[in-house]
Formats: structure tokens, sequence, C-alpha cells
């Protein structure tokens, strides 16, 4: 699950330093999409691993989750722009993704752990 966030905070930290080159851009665009489509299913792997015995109740709240992620990136990302420029939206895109990079290194994976410590 890192993986895909460490690629996200390096294209968001290129779109913020050379953002004004229309190749970087476009690649970005593209390392974008394909960041997410590798961060997607594995969150909510992670998801299922935390909440083994409820899956439809943790499928759910991964849902309202990115729900309520798009609606606050949506309003930052507004503030954003207002406050700091267009430039800035890419440099909060960075900070949050580092944030989530090393919010993933540092939660464990209960159904590992569990499983390494019963044998």
């Amino acid at each position: 699950m890192v993986l895909p966030l460490v690629l996200l905070t390096a294209v968001f930290a290129a779109m913020w330093l050379f953002g004004a080159s229309a190749w970087v851009t476009g690649g970005a665009i593209v390392l974008t999409g394909l960041s997410m489509g590798m961060f997607s299913p594995a969150l909510q792997n992670r998801v299922m691993e935390f909440a083994p015995g409820s899956t439809d109740t943790a499928s759910a709240a991964n849902s309202v989750a990115f729900n309520v992620g798009i609606a606050l990136g949506s309003s930052l990302g507004g503030l954003t722009l207002v406050h700091g420029g267009a430039g800035s939206i890419a440099l909060t895109g960075a900070v949050f993704a580092a944030a989530a990079v090393v919010t993933g290194l540092v939660t464990t994976e209960p159904a590992r752990a569990r499983a390494a410590a019963a044998v």
C-alpha cells in the first residue's frame, strides 16, 4: 500500500517543482492515475485485514471515508487555490500524500501480525 503513496508524493512534488512544463504535467497526470489505480485495491485489502469478521461494515466505512476525503480535499484545494495560488495545490497534495506514507508505514497489518505471532 505504501508504494502507490510514495509514487503519488513524488508526482505531486514534481508537479510543484516542474508543473510549468507541459511534458511534466502530462506525465504527472498519467502517473497520478497509475498510483491511484494501485492504491484503491490495496487500501480495500488493508481495510479487510483490519476487520476480518465484519467485511460489510468495513467496506461501507471505506466508502464513507473516500467520500469524506473527496469533500474535504475539494474544500482544502479551494482554500489553497484562493490563498496560495495554483502552484500550491500540488505542494499541499505532496504534504498530505507524504503524511499518508508515514501513516502506512507506522500502522501494523493485524492479520499478518496475528499469523506471525501464532507461529
